[in-house]
């Protein structure tokens, strides 16, 4: 094989690395861009707000978010479920967490249901909006919880509206750091 023959095959094998070479890079870089916007879905879900993921090295399609404003909170986000559960300490340190379904429904309109809380007032879902986005929502407050160590667990089925929600894994000493911190301003 002479000189000339071998400097085409050359050239020609390092072209074909170049052309493997640059759509690798391209698929990572596309990987990337995929994985940024995944996780950044989650952030903006339903809104755009100030939610900010509370490790970026733990980032799970449940993963904590919280926001910094008049009041700290907490929430995670189920977009399969299109499901928001969002939780704070009210002024008794007591916790308070609410969860909305997204749902067509009709603002400030509520749904009494069959189910009914411990007191044997009836569970209530209401309807609620954020830039156009409409949601059905309940809340609960656990009075006494700070002394438990807000182990708490939610559970219901609200007339096919199911969720389980164990607040012993959240990481509530955030809002108890963002609080004090605010004190101290």
């Amino acid at each position: 094989m002479d000189v000339q023959a071998l400097n085409i095959y050359l050239k020609v094998f390092l072209w074909i690395l170049g052309v493997i070479v640059t759509f690798a890079a391209a698929g990572a870089g596309l990987a990337v861009y995929r994985a940024w916007a995944y996780y950044q879905e989650y952030l903006d879900y339903p809104i755009y707000a100030d939610w900010e993921w509370v490790n970026d090295y733990q980032r799970s399609a449940h993963g904590y978010q919280i926001r910094n404003g008049y009041v700290p909170m907490l929430r995670t986000v189920y977009l399969p479920q299109d499901r928001v559960i969002v939780a704070t300490l009210n002024e008794n340190d007591n916790l308070a967490a609410e969860v909305f379904y997204r749902a067509d429904c009709t603002p400030g309109k509520t749904v009494e249901t069959t189910q009914k809380w411990s007191n044997g007032e009836p569970k209530i879902l209401r309807c609620a909006e954020w830039h156009g986005v409409t949601f059905l929502s309940i809340g609960a407050l656990w009075s006494g919880s700070s002394e438990s160590g807000y182990d708490v667990t939610w559970k219901e089925d609200i007339n096919g509206f199911r969720f389980e929600i164990d607040f012993g894994d959240w990481p509530i000493h955030l809002l108890q750091q963002l609080r004090t911190a605010q004190a101290a301003k």
